[in-house]
């Protein structure tokens, strides 16, 4: 009996001693397990779900109880023979004891997590890790090497105790999910609240080489590529895309238009407002771009709003006087174009007269010509037809009854 009494001692404390010693390494053996969840393979799959869900401190507790029923079975044996009533009581107490033990503290709960087509997620231990391991974390290639495609995980839980009884602890997760949003992000800085991302005035506020202060709306649409994910948790872990772009973006496109206009007359601020705003967005780009941010546009999105409105009015009256001015110029160059076009009109219109004179005493000159042709033509005709003779018939030439067609006529 002494000897089963050491056997159970030594029995009982190795069982404690393995239980605290997993409990210790509990983090890092889950986390690490966890992360096989990765690998599109279903063994591994199963194995890290089984860790996760609290297959080896099953197995000690199995171990240990086992060892004991080994080590009391002879006796119990012996006492069931002496006496039933003795071990219905011990099987009660033990039955009891577990019952009551599987009754306290909180239920562990299976945590599980989803991610989206459009997220990019890393799965990383919590626990565990050493200096050289924490150092790898928070490296690029560390995470890159620790993207999940688009799935549903298990967030693996150990227990934390927090009072001196048994039922005093709580399940807290060994591995974090990191999610990152790659959705675009469109974000208007404007003044005006129909036109803005924001209903408040979130427009640029610049000021000119005279210190005229105004503002300049801004758009702007920016986008994580999937292959930049990583560079982006690097640089802005905990922080959605959208804050970036309210926080960073912002603040760097207030910084560059602050610099330029401030470096500039009003007036060549205004005349250069096109070539600043290309300058910022390519500054964005390249900065942005190594930091896991690809800025698609960037550009104004509303003209120059001063704040202090009797300059608007003043430029307003000064425009108009100018538009005046340009107006009367063009209406002078419009009544010269005129005047013009009358001379030429009236040029026009005497050579057509002229021309036109011209014509009819052409027209007259060749009504004669065809008439001498005619008449020639009949007198041909008839020389033909008296074969060269006089017919008696004629009229003696010099005849007043001719009544001097047979005289020549007077070229004009």
């Amino acid at each position: 009996m002494k000897n089963r009494i050491i056997v159970t001692f030594v029995i009982v404390v190795l069982w404690i001693a393995a239980i605290q010693i997993y409990n210790g390494l509990q983090g890092p053996i889950e986390g690490s397990a966890a992360v096989g969840q990765l690998k599109d393979d279903n063994v591994t799959y199963a194995t890290s779900r089984a860790i996760g869900m609290g297959l080896i401190p099953t197995l000690i507790h199995l171990f240990g109880f086992l060892s004991l029923v080994i080590t009391w079975v002879p006796v119990l044996s012996r006492k069931v023979k002496e006496s039933t009533k003795g071990i219905a009581i011990v099987i009660t107490f033990i039955g009891l004891g577990l019952a009551l033990q599987g009754c306290t503290g909180p239920y562990q709960q299976e945590v599980l997590e989803e991610i989206q087509p459009n997220e990019t997620a890393y799965l990383v231990p919590m626990e565990g890790a050493t200096k050289d391991g924490q150092g790898k974390f928070m490296s690029i290639e560390y995470l890159d090497s620790a993207k999940v495609a688009a799935k549903r995980i298990t967030i693996p839980t150990r227990k934390r105790e927090t009072g001196r009884m048994s039922g005093d602890y709580e399940w807290i997760p060994t591995v974090r999910l990191i999610k990152v949003d790659r959705t675009p992000i469109t974000r208007s800085w404007t003044s005006a609240s129909e036109t803005g991302t924001s209903p408040t005035n979130q427009a640029i506020s610049v000021e000119s080489m005279e210190s005229i202060d105004f503002w300049l709306g801004v758009v702007c649409q920016a986008s994580i590529r999937e292959e930049d994910a990583s560079k982006f948790l690097y640089w802005y872990a905990g922080k959605s895309l959208s804050a970036v772009m309210d926080d960073n973006v912002r603040g760097f496109v207030q910084k560059i238009l602050f610099d330029e206009f401030g470096s500039r007359s009003l007036t060549d601020g205004k005349r250069s407002k096109k070539e600043i705003f290309a300058m910022v967005e390519k500054d964005a780009k390249q900065l942005f771009i190594q930091r896991g941010v690809t800025i698609e546009y960037l550009g104004g999105a509303e003209g120059l709003t001063y704040k202090d409105s009797s300059i608007q009015r003043a430029i307003n009256r000064a425009f108009v006087a100018e538009n005046d001015k340009k107006v009367a110029a063009e209406e002078n160059l419009a009544q010269v174009t005129r005047n013009t076009t009358l001379v030429q009109r009236a040029t026009a219109e005497r050579l057509a007269a002229q021309q036109f004179a011209l014509a009819k005493d052409a027209m007259v000159a060749k009504t004669q010509l065809e008439i001498q042709m005619i008449q020639a033509q009949a007198s041909l005709e008839f020389a033909k037809r008296v074969e060269g003779k006089l017919p008696d018939s004629i009229v003696p030439q010099g005849s007043g009854f001719l009544y001097g067609l047979d005289l020549p006529r007077k070229q004009k």
